[in-house]
């Protein structure tokens, strides 16, 4: 009875944490899509400048104004900006699969039929009761009661005195 008990919490623990590390990648694929569509339009400008200034070193290269290896540190300048933007978008679109993949969306993405429609007989098997995986959701923490606090450091090596945000140092909850 015990061995049963203890399996079972451990199948728990081992559920949550599943479900708490798919989450977190989630977040993570979610904030690196977002990070670099924001990085793209900088980039795209970028190669749009460096394209104008190699154009203008290009005119006044032919009037003898510019040596050839200004020219020529312009097109590389310009080739690594191309690069760079060449880099971010593949990097986006990585990211933008990654977080379709994790958030299984990849399938409907991409046009493809869903496994779900067309299945083997021994699929079957393999279903799971909607109550298991509503049973993945894990809670948040109940962050109702708490508030924000202010730490007042002292000198002389002396612990920091914590205080409800708002309340004056001398009404301390914590160390004093």
């Amino acid at each position: 009875m015990r061995q049963t008990a203890a399996q079972t919490y451990a199948a728990r623990d081992v559920r949550d944490y599943t479900c708490r590390n798919v989450q977190q990648e989630l977040s993570i694929a979610w904030n690196n899509v977002e990070r670099l569509r924001q990085q793209m339009p900088f980039l795209q400008q970028h190669e749009r400048d460096i394209a104008q200034v190699r154009v203008a070193y290009m005119q006044q290269f032919k009037i003898g104004q510019r040596t050839l290896l200004d020219l020529l540190d312009t097109e590389n300048e310009l080739f690594d900006a191309r690069q760079a933007l060449t880099n971010g978008a593949f990097d986006l679109r990585v990211a933008e699969y990654r977080w379709l993949a994790l958030s299984h969306q990849l399938l409907p993405a991409l046009g493809l039929a869903d496994p779900y429609l067309e299945q083997p007989d021994e699929a079957a098997k393999l279903q799971f009761p909607d109550e298991v995986l509503q049973a993945c959701l894990t809670p948040l923490p109940d962050t109702r009661n708490l508030q924000p606090i202010q730490v007042n450091y002292q000198s002389d090596l002396k612990p920091p005195v914590l205080t409800p945000a708002g309340q004056p140092a001398g009404k301390a909850s914590g160390w004093n």
